[in-house]
């Protein structure tokens, strides 16, 4: 078999000069980079936790008087928004079990606002009046829709009194009221209140 051409030994450029890459150069880079690296992560300090967002001021049409409302309105108070369609199958599940909460905790500061998407609104007063339900329902612009990637129904977003997001929920399981509750209860406590633990 022919012999195979001679490769030259292979080099690294270090501070504008070429040098051989041999073992001691190997081990001279790798001491290099690891400083750089310690070096970097000291300088950078512990991880910040990540501030929780405030919800835009988006304003809401009411379904039932066709008044406008800004979502600001109800600052100082924990809010919950849920987004839903009369076709939507999980919908139908979750609405009558946020209904039966809003039931329970409207009179101690709790909002609910049911933000329908129905292109004809006819179709969500045909729902309401079909499951009976007597919570605040809203209809919003197909622009603030877009702008807040709404996609997936339904999808609720719990916000604080301060306005920002406590927790968003993507889509419906069993639990989620549950879970809903629990952390309204908890937003509904004075401040230096211990958290709420509901059993049931």
């Amino acid at each position: 078999m022919p012999i195979p051409p001679e490769v030259p030994a292979p080099s690294v450029v270090v501070c504008g000069c070429l040098l051989p890459y041999d073992d001691a150069m190997k081990r001279l880079l790798l001491l290099l980079v690891t400083g750089l690296l310690v070096s970097s992560v000291a300088s950078a300090g512990p991880p910040k936790s990540a501030e929780k967002p405030e919800f835009p001021d988006i304003a809401l049409f009411s379904l039932q008087d066709g008044q406008t409302i800004k979502l600001d309105t109800f600052r100082g108070r924990p809010v919950l928004l849920t987004f839903w369609a009369s076709w939507c199958g999980p919908c139908r599940e979750e609405l009558p079990e946020l209904q039966r909460m809003y039931n329970e905790l409207a009179g101690k500061g709790f909002i609910l606002a049911a933000i329908n998407v129905d292109t004809i609104p006819q179709a969500a007063r045909a729902f309401v009046d079909k499951f009976k339900l007597t919570v605040p329902i809203y209809r919003v612009s197909r622009r603030v829709l877009y702008e807040l990637r709404i996609d997936q129904l339904p999808t609720s977003i719990l916000l604080g009194p301060n306005g920002k997001v406590v927790h968003a929920y993507i889509g419906y399981s069993p639990g989620t009221t549950q879970d809903i509750r629990q952390r309204v209860l908890n937003l509904l406590q004075p401040a230096d209140a211990e958290p709420a633990h509901d059993g049931s």
